[in-house]
């Protein structure tokens, strides 16, 4: 951390050896265990949907006395099974050159897309990383499919800068973007495989929490994956729900294409309801965790439209 830098070659050392580690494959039913390439300072380690290859970043010398380690060099890579190397994804050197509030230069935010068997997504700037500078678009969202032998393809440029994105279980995906300069935040609908526009499906002040629209319901794929559910061109939204007398958690569905909103659930004013989860498919059934100023915390299943819960814990 920016309290506890490197001061020494000694330092270098004991970093470099308490943060080393091996990956491995691990036979869940036979515990049987398969070292997974060399060892090495992993920041991340992703494996792909199909489970055929894995997302590595490595930190590599040299290290910084005036950074910390998230700002080191690395190695973005794209392993076999064997942990043989399929595809070099990016070379990141020293980060100490990122202007103020800015952003480093190259592949960052990089993942696997879920809905795919192997397609490698991330984020690159395209203001040199520089928020003070002016141009028409600071970020562009970048997809590349294995094997890696054709070009990584544009799926949107955004004119604030990127700040994170999430994909839908069936192609959708969702780009959050920032200005700094006014606190003004919008969110990006687009579905690279039509090749349709991406639409503005959110814009408003960082600071707006009345009107704040929620966060996507998500769920985790087989394979470990977080993906946005979807219900046909339905996805699901989880806020807060605040308001001049209080916060009152709600659920929508929203129609992705369209913009059209349909309130599913609220919390009633007396108490503090929020939904913690979808059960099923469906958009049907979901799980509540309701509290009140003379009740503890309990959980309860509600079905559709009822206003009656089941009430599965009592405390």
């Amino acid at each position: 951390t920016l309290q506890d830098l490197l001061k020494n070659p000694h330092d270098e050392n004991l970093f470099e050896y308490y943060a080393t580690a091996q990956l491995a494959l691990v036979d869940a039913a036979e515990g049987k265990t398969t070292p997974l390439g060399r060892p090495a300072i992993f920041e991340t380690a992703e494996p792909s949907p199909d489970g055929k290859l894995l997302l590595v970043a490595r930190v590599v010398r040299p290290f910084s006395y005036l950074q910390a380690a998230s700002a080191f060099p690395k190695e973005v890579e794209v392993w076999d099974r064997a942990g043989k190397l399929v595809h070099k994804l990016v070379s990141l050197p020293l980060a100490d050159q990122v202007p103020v509030e800015g952003v480093p230069v190259g592949p960052r935010l990089y993942h696997w897309r879920p809905s795919a068997p192997a397609t490698v997504g991330w984020v690159e700037a395209l203001d040199g990383g520089d928020p003070k500078k002016n141009v028409p678009h600071r970020d562009r969202v970048m997809l590349r499919t294995a094997p890696f032998d054709a070009p990584a393809v544009e799926v949107l440029r955004t004119e604030q800068r990127t700040t994170g994105y999430d994909w839908g279980e069936r192609g959708v995906l969702l780009v959050r973007e920032f200005e700094r300069r006014r606190l003004w935040r919008r969110v990006f609908l687009v579905d690279p495989d039509q090749g349709a526009p991406a639409r503005i499906a959110w814009s408003l002040s960082a600071r707006d929490r009345y009107q704040d629209p929620g966060d996507p319901v998500t769920r985790p794929t087989a394979g470990g994956q977080k993906v946005i559910i979807q219900e046909g061109d339905w996805i699901y939204l989880n806020g807060t729900g605040s308001t001049p007398q209080g916060d009152r958690p709600f659920l929508d569905r929203y129609h992705w294409k369209t913009g059209q909103t349909e309130r599913l659930f609220r919390s009633a004013p007396e108490g503090y309801e929020k939904v913690e989860g979808m059960v099923g498919a469906g958009g049907e059934v979901w799980l509540t965790r309701r509290e009140s100023r003379t009740g503890p915390p309990n959980y309860f299943v509600r079905t559709g439209g009822k206003t009656e819960a089941r009430e599965l814990t009592r405390f």
